[in-house]
Parts: structure tokens; sequence; C-alpha cells
């Protein structure tokens, strides 16, 4: 009986041996962009620090290639692109929009922004989902649950290039869509991320996001048109939503996994993906 004890003991004890050690918690996105961003150790990220972490922070937001296939994954890498390169001409612009006390370096509390936007991309109620499915309710006048071209041309492109040859009353009804819908995206960014400066919002995000609505519909269009059916439908974007949602949790994790290796070694160069599933 003894023996036998003693065996147990000697048994349970190299199974635990066996077990690999926990891993400690992911920091929270906004404290590693700080370890990662903040090149001078003085708790806040200047402009020119952003700039040296560009290239950094565009090959870890990267999406890992896909076959060119047509599939739906295919068509979302292509839109993650464009998204992508616009966040990058446009970062200057943001930066101004994150730094809340206008005093050129984004400090612990405004770098929270990031982690209010990861949450929001999560969030079953409330969040950027349902702001998703009110634009989409606002652009599909007839509420057939897809968005045809002259539905988007209405609320989206109305300065399209025939616009010269409306008449006045229709070029100030063509205004009036489309700063509805300026105002309908604004009022739900404010929401979501209550901390941004409305100032910067209104004089240079709203432009900048209605102008690349314009320039990009094409890519858009075609990106969500997974059926060619020449209609955008409340699933097909939806299953968009998804699949860039995914991608940006996983880079999300990647940064936090990452990010305190990168800043030990200063260098920068990409996880899985948290729970992500949503329907509109």
């Amino acid at each position: 009986m003894a023996l036998l004890c003693a065996a147990s003991v000697m048994l349970s004890h190299s199974q635990q041996q066996q077990q690999p050690p926990k891993r400690p918690p992911l920091q929270p996105l906004d404290e590693v962009l700080l370890l990662v961003l903040d090149k001078n150790k003085d708790s806040k990220v200047t402009r020119d620090e952003l700039g040296e972490s560009m290239l950094m922070l565009e090959l870890l937001l990267q999406m890992p290639a896909t076959p060119a296939d047509g599939s739906d994954n295919d068509n979302a890498a292509a839109g993650y692109s464009t998204l992508i390169q616009w966040l990058k001409s446009s970062s200057p612009i943001i930066f101004n929009v994150l730094d809340t006390n206008n005093d050129s370096t984004l400090s612990p509390p405004e770098l929270r922004v990031f982690v209010q936007f990861e949450q929001s991309l999560t969030k079953k109620t409330g969040g950027m989902k349902d702001l998703i499915r009110d634009i989409f309710a606002f652009v599909d006048a007839n509420g057939d649950d897809r968005l045809s071209s002259d539905e988007i041309l209405a609320k989206v492109v109305n300065s399209s290039s025939n616009k010269d040859d409306k008449s006045d009353d229709d070029k100030k009804e063509d205004d009036n869509e489309e700063m509805l819908l300026s105002t309908k995206i604004r009022n739900g960014l404010l929401s979501l991320f209550p901390t941004l400066r409305p100032d910067i919002l209104d004089v240079d995000i709203m432009p900048l996001i209605m102008s690349a609505m314009k320039q990009y519909m094409d890519v858009t269009t075609s990106t969500l048109d997974t059926d060619h059916d020449g209609y955008i439908s409340r699933s097909e974007v939806g299953k968009y939503y998804n699949t860039v949602g995914k991608k940006i949790m996983e880079v999300s994790k990647m940064i936090k996994t990452m990010g305190p290796m990168i800043a030990m070694f200063g260098g920068g160069g990409g996880g899985g993906g948290g729970g992500f599933k949503m329907d509109l």
C-alpha cells in the first residue's frame, strides 16, 4: 500500500511538472501601443515617434495573403488593404482627432480610444455593429434589406460628375442627404468614442470619411457584392464586417503579444483572434 501511495504521489508530481507554465495575461492595447510607440519613454507619443513606427504598424496590420480565387476572403482582403492604405494616408489627421488637449502628443488617456475601438467591435449592443446597422438602414431607402446603386448614389456619392446638370433645388437636396449621412456617422462615432475632439471630427475627419466613401465606392461595392447581383445585401455587409472584425482582433492580439518584445529590442515588424461574431 505504501508503495502504491508513493507511486501515485510521484506520478502526480510528474504530471504537474509536464504542464506548461501559465502565460501572464496580455496587457491592454493602449499600454502596449505606448510601450512600442514611445521611443524616449516619456509616457507620451509624438508625431515623429508615430511616423517612425508607421512601417512597423503597417506590417502588423497587413492581412495574410489569400488566393486570388474570387472568394469572400479574397474580396475582404482587397477591401481591407484599401482600408489600411486610407488609414496610413490619413494618420496625421487621425492623430489630431485623438489629441484631445491639443498638445501635439498622445498621452495614455488619449490612447485609451484604441481599447474603446476594440471593445466596440465585440459589443452585442451599442457598439460598432449598431452604427453599421443604422447607416445601412439610412441608405436603404425602400427598406428591402439591400442597397442598390441608386440608393448608394443618392446618399453617398451625390456630388457625382453629373451634378452640374442638376437644378439648384436638386443640388440642395443632394447636399442635405449627404449632410444627414455625415451627421449620422459623426454622432455615432462620438457616441462610441466620447473622448474624440468634435472640432477636428467636424472640420477634418468627416470630410475625409465622406470623400473616401466616394473615392472608394467602386472598390467597396465590388468587395461587398459577393454574389454579383448588383446589390449589397444586409447579410453581405455582415459577412464583410465579421471578416474584417476578426482580422482586427487578430492584429490586436498580435500587437499585445509581440509589442512588449518589440519595445524591449527597439525594433518593429507580425496570433489568434478573439471571439467575434455579428449578424446584421
